[in-house]
């Protein structure tokens, strides 16, 4: 078990009635942080259980269209091993259909009553009742034809969690029926569900259902909307990718100086998150162009062909072997580029923060500094024409009024490991040994558009840096999440 359940669940088994009311065959998986856990909550418990769930290092998220009443999602970082914890909430048993979930069975307080703490200190619900909620939810799902097709495509699923229902049922005894109900018992009888695939299953179902018609949450017409929308959002989330949204979003960013390996880190931090929150990526040390200044990506590209200079930008052609560089640059072409990139990432800065209005995670690939002259910073110097002028004032402005990120974790190289990565890599134009060396010189002591920055040491080995990195990172969902 992973130590962040260990600690969760041991404050939960002393403060909150709780239960794991389905998928119990799956217990073992998840509590290693192989998937999720469907975990039932008595409802006059609900605050106090959101309270402990912050405390514990959780934060919570949602689809944006894809929500059910009673149900919400919690998520958690395993300090450890860096694997992200998924509990799926329920304060009512709303379940049935995959897409709708249109039945809500009335049996909370008899289910945790009849709870019991299995082998891993976790409150299982008892066998006797998930035999009755898994037959009732079988036909549930069957009487639909979505839901039918969800049950063959996720058939092995439900067969594993019958069989280990059926041993569970077999290693102890009997128990008083649920409700005080043996028709309803009899009736969702275990032991003679009909698990094959053909039409009669589906008629079986659809004439099960009638006796637990009383337990909808949509009459017919409602059913068939809703049915037809949830199941239209959940097919556009699996096509485009869409995951859950936080109630805050946020904006990190990866800066460091060449070789440091900060678009690595973003993008291992994008896969990393991206599996269970919507996730963004913007690079905003070299943003795309926009509508407004691509039409002088022609000019400034004839001006490096006149010059001489093939690199992508104008800076990167500078000699450095001499040991000094010009800081100051006040020319017309050379404001024309750098008020253009300012105004590209003021931009992209702008989006960034609008998308985490949304609630999702942005990781930025660099960030803007206030550093006159330094790495992602204004670079037109003065003394120049009075547009150069006008130029740089303007350039001055989209730096000053940028949005600051969040976070911004640093990666601090020593100047010899940044030289000798930078040997490693494969890249065109790549940079000289003497390159690298005036940049990291110059390229200390930066002072970022961020509320919070992190120092990270990237001299270790790949995978502590990446480690220290998801810590930090998850830190900052937190705080923003409280």
């Amino acid at each position: 078990m992973l130590r962040i359940y260990t600690a969760l669940f041991n404050r939960l088994n002393q403060d909150i009635p709780y239960v794991v009311w389905k998928a119990c065959h799956e217990i073992k998986t998840a509590l290693n942080g192989l998937g999720d856990i469907d975990i039932l909550i008595d409802s006059d418990y609900q605050k106090q259980f959101q309270k402990i769930m912050r405390a514990q290092g959780f934060v919570h998220a949602e689809f944006s269209a894809l929500k059910f009443p009673f149900v919400c999602h919690f998520y958690g970082c395993d300090e450890e091993t860096g694997k992200i914890c998924h509990l799926h909430v329920y304060y009512k048993i709303v379940t049935g259909e995959s897409h709708l979930k249109s039945y809500h069975l009335p049996l909370e307080n008899e289910i945790i009553a009849n709870r019991f703490l299995n082998s891993m200190g976790v409150y299982e619900t008892a066998y006797r009742d998930q035999a009755l909620i898994y037959s009732m939810r079988h036909y549930m799902k069957r009487a639909s034809l979505i839901g039918y097709l969800f049950w063959a495509y996720e058939k092995k699923d439900y067969l594993d969690e019958y069989n280990y229902i059926s041993n569970g049922l077999n290693s102890t005894k009997r128990g008083e029926p649920l409700l005080g109900e043996n028709d309803l018992r009899s009736e969702f009888d275990f032991q003679s569900l009909d698990m094959g695939m053909g039409i009669s299953g589906y008629r079986k179902a659809k004439n099960k259902i009638v006796s637990i018609s009383g337990f909808r949450r949509f009459n017919a017409l409602e059913a068939f909307l809703k049915g037809l929308y949830f199941f239209g959002a959940r097919l556009s989330y699996k096509a485009f990718r869409v995951r859950k949204r936080l109630d805050n979003g946020l904006v990190l960013a990866i800066s460091g100086v060449d070789g440091s390996g900060k678009s690595s880190m973003v993008q291992e931090l994008h896969g990393w998150l991206g599996k269970n929150f919507d996730v963004d990526m913007l690079h905003l040390g070299k943003p795309s162009p926009t509508l407004l200044t691509i039409s002088l990506r022609p000019l400034l590209f004839m001006y490096r062909v006149i010059k001489g200079k093939n690199r992508e930008n104008l800076d990167d052609s500078e000699d450095y072997s001499s040991g000094s560089k010009l800081k100051k640059k006040n020319g017309f072409i050379w404001g024309l580029r750098y008020l253009a990139l300012a105004y590209e990432r003021h931009k992209l800065a702008r989006i960034a923060q609008k998308r985490t209005d949304k609630g999702k995670i942005v990781f930025c690939d660099r960030y803007p500094t206030i550093s006159f002259g330094k790495m992602d910073s204004p670079r037109i110097g003065s003394g120049g024409s009075w547009i150069v002028e006008k130029m740089r004032h303007f350039e001055l402005k989209f730096y000053e009024q940028l949005p600051k990120a969040d976070g911004l974790l640093f990666l601090d190289v020593s100047m010899e490991e940044a030289i000798k990565r930078n040997r490693k890599r494969i890249k065109k134009d790549k940079e000289t040994d003497d390159g690298i060396a005036f940049r990291h010189k110059d390229n200390q002591g930066l002072s970022f558009g961020a509320e919070q920055v992190f120092i990270v040491d990237a001299n270790r080995d790949y995978d502590s840096v990446l480690k220290s990195l998801k810590s930090i990172s998850w830190k900052f969902l937190l705080v923003k999440n409280q």
